[in-house]
């Protein structure tokens, strides 16, 4: 009779949970770390394609015009700002 009462104790309930419930909104430390690793990675291949980017250089025509148009053309790099364009096509219509 003692055995049958520990038995009795020791049934194991069946689980009521479906499956094929979609629980992707449920949070989930992993995949959370997972993702974070992957926009970490992300992010510095988009810095170094930037920068990358940034590094080429680029042909610049341009044209003076004091009467008469002068076309020249200007190497510089991507990442130029305009102010300093200016002043290289400045040096070089001093020349």
């Amino acid at each position: 009779n003692s055995k049958k009462s520990e038995d009795d104790n020791t049934i194991i309930k069946k689980s009521m949970k479906n499956p094929n419930t979609v629980t992707d909104f449920l949070p989930d430390r992993e995949r959370e770390i997972s993702l974070e690793l992957k926009r970490e990675q992300l992010k510095v291949e988009w810095l170094a394609e930037q920068e990358r980017t940034k590094n080429e250089t680029l042909e610049v025509v341009f044209s003076y015009w004091d009467g008469s148009g002068h076309r020249r053309s200007i190497q510089t790099s991507k990442g130029t700002t305009i102010g300093k364009f200016l002043e290289s096509v400045r040096m070089s219509l001093a020349s």
